[in-house]
């Protein structure tokens, strides 16, 4: 074999390892991945929509289960939605030791807590399913409670099978005394479903160093993350279920208009 054989058998080695480290190169430059943002369906335009989360109850079975964390998880991804602010934990026991209440279970208790907070609306729940090892599973039942004007006003408008219906400027859903939550999830969170998996991997985007080797195991390695994974994934349920109430509502006029 000529030398000029010998390079070029060479040049097409070369050229992959050139690639190759020019693509770890720019993996290492690439812009980081954004973390996936909720914002709220209510009209903001006077200031944040305010939540308070009431102390979760345990029906889990596991007498060890500690409730707090979890509702401080709840009220920590509540707090990283667009347009919803969260009364603090402290704040919210505190007013119901004030109403002598042990626990939230009715709406007319949920409405005296949220006024006494001063909050627009109240999540309140319990924790249904507990098992902390590897792979975790945690279940929550969840109910939003609205209490005040604020969140049966929509900013912006929805779609009703090809008809916009503007929503901004006052458009609100019925008031009324305290009724059934306006929005529920109720679902464990099996870290060995792969749905899960594919949820967390969408929750992780932009919170975990793009470099990481463990990627979603990161989450499913450690409950803590993964408490904060489900939260997460809770208050958007309950959100994507406050725009559904608007949709209904819109179509319900849509239908009664003349």
């Amino acid at each position: 074999m000529t030398r000029k054989q010998a390079n070029d058998a060479c040049t097409p080695v070369l050229v992959a390892a050139l690639l190759s480290a020019l693509g770890f190169a720019l993996a290492g430059c690439a812009p980081p991945r954004q973390p996936d943002v909720l914002v709220a369906p209510y009209d903001t335009l006077s200031g944040d929509v305010l939540w308070a989360v009431a102390p979760l109850t345990n029906e889990s079975g596991d007498l060890f289960v500690e409730p707090g964390p979890v509702a401080e998880a709840l009220t920590a991804a509540a707090e990283q939605v667009v347009g919803i602010a969260v009364v603090p934990a402290a704040r919210t026991r505190s007013a119901m030791l004030s109403l002598g209440l042990r626990s939230v279970s009715t709406p007319e208790q949920a409405s005296a807590l949220a006024r006494a907070v001063g909050a627009d609306a109240i999540i309140l729940g319990s924790i249904t399913h507990h098992s902390p090892y590897d792979p975790p599973r945690l279940g929550l039942a969840l109910a939003l409670t609205s209490t005040s004007e604020r969140t049966r006003a929509m900013v912006g408008s929805v779609e009703l099978g090809g008809l916009r219906t503007a929503l901004t400027g006052g458009a609100s859903l019925p008031g009324g005394p305290p009724g059934p939550p306006n929005a529920t999830v109720s679902a464990i969170y099996d870290a060995r479903n792969e749905q899960t998996r594919l949820e967390i991997d969408r929750y992780a985007r932009g919170r975990t160093p793009s470099q990481s080797v463990m990627g979603v195991d990161e989450y499913t390695q450690s409950f803590g993350l993964f408490t904060q994974f489900v939260a997460h994934s809770a208050v958007r349920a309950l959100l994507d279920e406050e725009r559904l109430r608007f949709v209904r509502a819109a179509a319900g006029r849509e239908q009664n208009r003349p």
